[in-house]
């Protein structure tokens, strides 16, 4: 029996010769990433004839990954094209799901597109974001809508400015281009999933106009799939990407509740309104700026714990106590989507991916939640 080797051969005959393909996942040792390996490593359905590759920067990428025995990775930067060509040798197609620094999206996906033309990928799929729209205030949003140029998130508008770019070049000489737009992604280890599980625990929950507005999913395993689906027959483009299923927050969060074994129909209830920017919002926002990122790049661990230390003492008030439910501005722009993101032109183009529907996904979210101990706390 032939044994693989590291470059994907067996002997003389290739991964492509046995009809496999190779695919490098950048950003592998995310939250995304590292579902799609642990997906792989148990059979998933719609996997077969794939062999993912995690390219990762750091080693330190390989924690969420290291209990599935990954032996196969590459190392490669986003910000080092020459280290991405290296890295995408012998692969038919790449996917992009690295968040990034927001001041770098742009050029790193203009370097990643410049790796693959040098290494001859195939197909390069992107993952952009829903929030591209912002709140979707048009019932007839479609995929190929303009993006929201005003938009207050600077990670919104440099996630918009790479599809513009990618518009530039996607009828080129180089590789097939797929974009997707996921909404919110929840699930398995996942902070839409995890935070407003512990919010229901600790009384702090809460809903926005009773909870009506449209809450744009896209669950990790669907997209997983969905992803699956892409490299094996891809078809350019730019899609919008959620589940099939289009709940409310207020349907959202009962059926959490039920899960968890809470009652939900009594939250606070803010209105719209009820939110209005705050220091802390503006204290974020300079969190957020390239000054600020590039001196913590610059600062030793001991400072940064030492100044956290030195706010929580000066502004944290000195005691402990149950926080009551607060409304940040995320939170709040979240929920108060106007329309749910159409994906029709995803499942015309893909008729293949079968997607979960919301109470299969919350069933799989559930055994997360009790072996993550939600219902022993």
């Amino acid at each position: 029996m032939a044994h693989r080797n590291r470059t994907g051969e067996f002997g003389s005959i290739t991964l492509e010769d046995c009809g496999v393909k190779r695919v490098a996942l950048i950003g592998s040792g995310g939250f995304v990433g590292a579902r799609i390996l642990e997906m792989d490593k148990l059979g998933a359905q719609g996997f077969h004839g794939i062999e993912w590759v995690p390219v990762i920067r750091q080693f330190r990428g390989l924690g969420r990954v290291s209990k599935l025995g990954i032996r196969d990775y590459r190392m490669g930067d986003l910000s080092k094209p020459e280290s991405l060509e290296n890295a995408l040798k012998g692969c038919s197609a790449a996917v992009n799901l690295t968040m990034g620094d927001d001041t770098r999206i742009l050029t790193d996906v203009q370097n990643l597109h410049r790796a693959c033309v040098h290494a001859k990928v195939e197909t390069l799929i992107h993952l952009s974001s829903a929030e591209v729209f912002g709140r979707c205030d048009t019932p007839g949003l479609g995929d190929d809508s303009p993006w929201k140029k005003d938009h207050w998130m600077l990670y919104a508008r440099a996630k918009g400015e790479a599809e513009d770019w990618l518009r530039t070049v996607e009828n080129g000489s180089g590789p097939t281009i797929v974009v997707l737009r996921p909404g919110l992604i929840w699930g398995p280890r996942s902070g839409w999933l995890a935070e407003p599980a512990q919010a229901i625990h600790d009384g702090t929950a809460y809903y926005i106009d009773g909870g009506k507005w449209a809450c744009n999913l896209c669950f990790v395993d669907n997209l997983a799939l969905s992803l699956a689906e892409i490299v094996q027959h891809p078809v350019g483009g730019f899609y919008n990407i959620g589940d099939v299923d289009r709940p409310t927050w207020r349907e959202f969060y009962q059926e959490l509740g039920q899960v968890l074994g809470r009652d939900v129909s009594k939250l606070t209830d803010f209105p719209e309104s009820a939110y209005r920017p705050g220091w802390k919002d503006r204290v974020a926002g300079l969190a957020r700026s390239p000054l600020a990122k590039s001196i913590k790049k610059r600062m030793q661990n001991q400072t940064k714990a030492a100044m956290k230390f030195w706010l929580i003492e000066k502004f944290g008030g000195g005691s402990m106590h149950l926080p009551g439910p607060s409304l940040s501005r995320g939170s709040w722009w979240a929920r108060t989507v106007r329309y749910h993101l159409p994906i029709e032109k995803l499942s015309r183009n893909y008729p293949n991916i079968k997607l979960l529907t919301f109470k299969q996904a919350m069933a799989r979210s559930a055994e997360w939640l009790t072996f993550s101990g939600f219902h022993e706390r």
